[in-house]
């Protein structure tokens, strides 16, 4: 049976000379590519084996661009400008809360929230706007003060109420289903007037309120 000869060198270059392939290169080539290789098709396992190497480099290079935008974090003495406050009431058995909100909608904003703020009054809150429903995560990162954090449906009813997140945490509430935005409010806020899954929220976001 005739053996499969591989030579390391590069045609034209004398061992040791510069343009030569140190022999640990060419014993860790070897030792990736052989699986790849049927035996008898040589040329068959090579094309396996870069075909694996560019399915490995295309999912880094996806992962390094997701997590760009995902794990964007802003710093204490960035300035981003949330813009006035706007009103935002909640209809519960209880009556009507009012509320003024500032939007967050683009991904600086949302990323920053509610960080670094040392203090949070009872009618203030801020809602997350987002371009699309999706399942929605919030974390307590540089977050000082509790929140109470309400996962909101695109038709403006409650999905769900994490109470009194808990600041500086990095344990990430999830809304556990698709959602259209998130509101944010002191917390134990949610409690104290009755705010419960299944709530409205008005909110010109939801078209349901007048600006």
């Amino acid at each position: 049976m005739r053996s499969l000869r591989l030579s390391v060198r590069t045609p034209g270059f004398q061992p040791g000379k510069r343009g030569s392939i140190p022999l640990g290169t060419a014993i860790s080539f070897l030792q990736d590519f052989l699986p790849y290789c049927d035996y008898g098709l040589p040329v068959l396992g090579l094309i396996r084996y870069a075909n694996a190497m560019k399915n490995l480099l295309l999912s880094l290079v996806l992962f390094l661009f997701l997590s760009s935008s995902v794990f964007a974090q802003t710093n204490r003495n960035d300035v981003v400008d949330f813009g006035e406050p706007k009103p935002l009431t909640i209809t519960s058995q209880s009556g009507d809360h009012k509320f003024m909100v500032e939007e967050a909608k683009t991904l600086e904003q949302q990323a920053r929230g509610m960080m670094f703020r040392e203090e949070m009054e009872d009618d203030f809150g801020m809602i997350f706007e987002f371009a699309e429903p999706k399942v929605a995560t919030i974390w307590m990162k540089n977050t000082a003060i509790p929140l109470d954090i309400l996962f909101v449906r695109s038709n403006g009813k409650i999905l769900k109420i994490e109470h009194r997140a808990q600041p500086y945490k990095l344990r990430s509430a999830s809304s556990e289903a698709v959602v259209a935005a998130v509101v944010e409010l002191r917390g134990g806020r949610a409690l104290e007037l009755g705010i419960q899954p299944g709530d409205t929220v008005k909110h010109t976001f939801f078209g349901n309120s007048a600006p």
